[in-house]
């Protein structure tokens, strides 16, 4: 029981995170994750610069990592020895 309410923690975070994200962020991240496209194929596919990617890539990384870090879920940004 107790798994299924971190479960549905974590699941209303991840909901509230992608909520607080611009379309751009949203497409950036499904065409980089979900579909495995590169920075360079996500700029054309955006009509954007491939430096602007980078910039959105690394700034949702950041965003997502001080979210976990807020919520107590820091082992999932860190490697473990």
């Amino acid at each position: 029981m107790a798994d299924r309410d971190v479960a549905g923690a974590r699941e209303t975070d991840r909901q509230e995170f992608l909520a607080c994200l611009t379309q751009t962020e949203r497409q950036v991240l499904a065409l980089h994750y979900a579909e495995g496209l590169t920075a360079k194929e996500i700029a054309v596919v955006l009509k954007m610069t491939q430096t602007e990617i980078l910039e959105i890539v690394q700034l949702l990384r950041n965003q997502a990592q001080r979210a976990m870090q807020k919520v107590g879920a820091q082992e999932f940004s860190q490697p473990t020895p």
